[in-house]
């Protein structure tokens, strides 16, 4: 967002954009806020990651590839909107807040695999550690994003200290709804930006059903 705000003409300056946010303006409220955000987000998309990891490709570089095209698609539809949005068609130049808000998300989402990889391979920090230290840790860590992650953190416990729970997530059924939600996902997704990115280049609002 600074970056578009330097590069945007003075038109844009000083007036509020789509999330209630100064132009150009650095605030405490606004980086704790963002600070705080972006926590929570890094806490649940580490957790997804895990989730989904089962059924990326094998392989460290596909799989960076996989979950950074799911949380680019799927996030950049997030954060993309069509017009006539003022984060993209007061910002300037409009293609590359479209690309910045696709590639945050993207990149995000290689980050999060490539520390995640590092850490849980088999003479990573995670298998050292004792499992007691690494849940204490791992609370440590996440505490001001537990609202968010206590009950899929739980779950995943119960899971994996019952051996049916174990059983019944490594089914065949089980791995097959997880193809099919991520494909969903990735799908909408693009969908979704695809739909925007149209509108911005019409000057006209979308009109594309299941889009945000």
């Amino acid at each position: 967002m600074r970056l578009l705000a330097v590069t945007s003409p003075t038109l844009a300056q000083n007036r509020m954009t789509d999330d209630l946010a100064r132009v150009g303006e650095i605030t405490v409220p606004g980086t704790v806020f963002l600070v705080t955000l972006t926590a929570v987000l890094g806490a649940v998309g580490g957790l997804v990651y895990l989730l989904v990891r089962r059924i990326l490709p094998e392989g460290l570089l596909p799989r960076l590839a996989g979950f950074g095209i799911l949380t680019g698609t799927a996030g950049g539809a997030l954060l993309v909107h069509d017009h006539p949005s003022f984060d993209y068609t007061i910002l300037q130049p409009t293609w590359l807040a479209v690309a910045l808000f696709i590639l945050l998300p993207a990149g995000y989402g290689v980050l999060t695999a490539v520390l995640i990889e590092a850490m849980d391979r088999q003479d990573g920090l995670l298998r050292r550690a004792p499992t007691a230290a690494v849940i204490v840790a791992g609370v440590v860590v996440c505490l001001p994003t537990l609202l968010f992650t206590a009950v899929p953190i739980a779950v995943a416990l119960v899971v994996s200290m019952n051996d049916r729970l174990r059983q019944l997530w490594a089914s065949r059924p089980v791995t097959v709804l997880g193809y099919v939600i991520y494909a969903a996902l990735v799908f909408w997704g693009a969908y979704g930006l695809i739909a925007d990115v149209v509108s911005l280049i019409r000057d006209t609002p979308s009109n594309a059903p299941l889009t945000l």
